[in-house]
């Protein structure tokens, strides 16, 4: 009889259900943990599927639906596994760690015993998993759920079927993989260039842990990029880590951003492994879908790039054009192999060739720029999200977009109070955690922020300041002057995903057209979001729009925002470490390099 798990993706649809709600966690940067979850269990599953194919792997979702948590725990009752194991991810401000939960005995758990030697296995994977990338990351152990106020439900003995006089008890356990609302943890799995290489890592250990647990062989070798069926021996990295991490070559050969040191695209550079089409996810192939979709060879990757990471026809069309684009590459097969890889590699860390006018003439005008991403607008008032297609020109430094204006005062003094009214606030409490990971602090008043106590710095007393990603000392978050003042300094917030934006980071210089009026204003990227069309309140006024303000920004796309990659200067030990003077010149130098208000006029008229 073959051996049988049942995998939980967490949470789904949109609705509760049967006492399982749609979505608890959302991370720093906005992603779902519903989306977390199921992303993770198919990893999970397309490892063992490649590791032993003999044990059959069932979900108790395959996609964004919900499921009471009852009918989960009965899935595994009905098909008598051998091990449930369900899926989620942590949020608490502040908190940190991994964490796998059982049921007590005190829950009436007849299996508690096997059911916590099952967890301390999927526990230690977790963690070993993580710190790869993260080695701080805690460990916070098996729990019983007698030490919650409510016992898990899906774990219920009676809902898996595990009753007194069952011939068949199936081991269960819940894991929790981390907090996924601390920045760190979010860039780890979810915006961070390695974030590929996490998730593949921790899909192959949980993978590891279960087929362990069953007293299963399997190779040590990873094998997330298996080839489909009928298609060539699957690759195989030698050497490979234990809990299936992949290990690095003993020489890093790529140089691009993004690729560089990452494990699997390493691997394939030294000829250990090549990624095939399998219609399912597949480790690796996020950076080669970005490097493409950089260089022109694009491919649809869905809203809000859903499909990232799975390697379908679509994205073996697209490397298939680039094979055959590619001087030296003598097989088109579709297939991204070490020849591939290095040739896609050497296209992204290529210099771009700067356009520069002969003495005395202008710097040449460029029609049309190239799509390199397609990315959710910040409305500026109650209107609907709209897509937004981020643009490259050839030769020009500068990523830049069209849409509309929502209004960051992030950074100000005066943006947030819970209780005082004077100055006027300039925007309502309920926009930020007043007492949350954002805050930190509030002026003239005592406040502990994860153990430490301090006085919060400010002239307005009873007011809070949410921070800027971009800040000056991470030890002085209780000062205002630490952050980018909305009111004082003109910024744009613009997502933090170099991997998908090669050679951005926090503190590039950027500027904003308005393409009614035709006024135009430097900025610096201070803060950051998922979605793009939003700016600091000196934006708004630079461009004569007083009437726009954090509850009233401006619905219509009448405005082009771009950013300058690598212009970021060092701040100053003295307030304000970033000037506006000083970002005026800096940002002025790089909107006349990229073509200033004449290669705006040519784009946009």
């Amino acid at each position: 009889m073959s051996k049988i798990i049942v995998l939980d993706p967490g949470h789904g649809g949109t609705t509760t259900v049967g006492g399982s709600s749609p979505n608890n966690a959302t991370s720093f940067s906005g992603v779902l943990e519903k989306t977390m979850t199921l992303d993770m269990a198919k990893r999970i599953r397309l490892a063992l599927n490649a590791q032993a194919p003999e044990v059959e792997v069932i979900l108790t979702r395959v996609t964004d639906v919900n499921v009471g948590i009852t009918d989960r725990a009965q899935v595994s009752a009905n098909q008598q596994a051998d091990l449930f194991l369900s899926i989620h991810f942590n949020a608490t401000i502040g908190a940190r760690g991994v964490e796998t939960w059982i049921r007590g005995i005190g829950r009436g758990n007849i299996n508690f015993a096997a059911d916590r030697a099952f967890a301390q296995k999927i526990q230690a994977a977790m963690v070993s998993a993580i710190r790869v990338h993260d080695a701080a990351t805690p460990d916070r152990g098996v729990k019983s759920d007698d030490d919650r106020a409510q016992g898990i439900g899906v774990l219920n003995d009676v809902s898996l079927g595990n009753t007194n006089g069952a011939i068949h008890l199936s081991r269960a356990c819940l894991a929790e993989i981390e907090f996924i609302d601390h920045p760190a943890v979010d860039r780890l799995f979810n915006t961070g260039p390695n974030m590929e290489a996490v998730r593949d890592g921790v899909a192959c250990a949980i993978a590891s842990a279960l087929l362990t647990e069953l007293d299963v062989a399997f190779s040590p070798a990873a094998v997330l990029a298996a080839a489909a069926p009928n298609d060539g021996p699957a690759p195989t990295v030698e050497n490979a880590a234990n809990n299936m991490a992949i290990p690095l070559p003993d020489t890093i050969r790529l140089r691009s951003a993004g690729m560089k040191g990452d494990p699997v695209m390493e691997a394939v550079a030294d000829g250990h492994m090549i990624l095939r089409a399998t219609g399912g996810a597949v480790a690796g192939i996020g950076l080669v879908q970005d490097g493409l979709n950089q260089l022109g060879f694009s491919i649809d990757l869905g809203t809000g790039k859903k499909f990232r990471g799975f390697f379908g026809d679509k994205t073996k069309g697209a490397v298939r054009a680039f094979q055959e684009a590619t001087p030296g590459i003598d097989e088109t097969t579709g297939m991204v192999d070490q020849e591939t890889i290095l040739a896609l590699d050497a296209a992204l860390a290529k210099p771009p060739v700067i356009l520069q006018p002969l003495p005395g003439e202008p710097l040449p005008l460029i029609a049309k720029g190239q799509v390199v991403a397609t990315l959710k607008e910040k409305p500026g008032g109650a209107g609907a999200l709209r897509d937004v297609k981020i643009f490259k020109l050839a030769g020009r430094n500068g990523y830049y977009y069209n849409a509309a204006m929502a209004i960051d005062v992030d950074g100000s003094p005066r943006a947030y109070s819970a209780g005082a009214d004077h100055p006027t606030p300039l925007d309502g409490p309920g926009s930020v955690d007043a007492e949350g990971f954002a805050t930190m602090y509030i002026q003239q008043r005592v406040k502990t922020v994860h153990g430490k106590t301090h006085l919060g710095e400010g002239p307005f007393k009873d007011f809070f300041v949410s921070r800027t990603s971009l800040f000056f000392d991470k030890d002085e978050a209780f000062k205002t002057s630490n952050f980018v003042d909305a009111e004082l300094i003109p910024f744009v917030v613009f997502p933090d995903t170099p991997a998908k934006f090669p050679g951005t980071q926090i503190g590039d210089m950027a500027y904003v057209i308005d393409l009614k009026t035709k006024r135009s204003t430097h900025a610096i990227f201070a803060d950051t979001n998922p979605k793009v069309g939003e700016a600091s309140l000196r934006v708004a006024q630079n461009l004569g729009r007083s009437n726009l303000n954090a509850g009233n920004g401006d619905e219509e796309d009448r405005y082009v925002y771009i950013v300058f990659p690598g212009t970021k200067f060092t701040p100053l030990e003295t307030v304000p470490h970033w000037p506006d003077e000083k970002i005026k010149e800096e940002a002025d130098k790089a909107f006349t390099a990229w073509g200033g208000m004449a290669q705006a006029e040519k784009l946009f008229g």
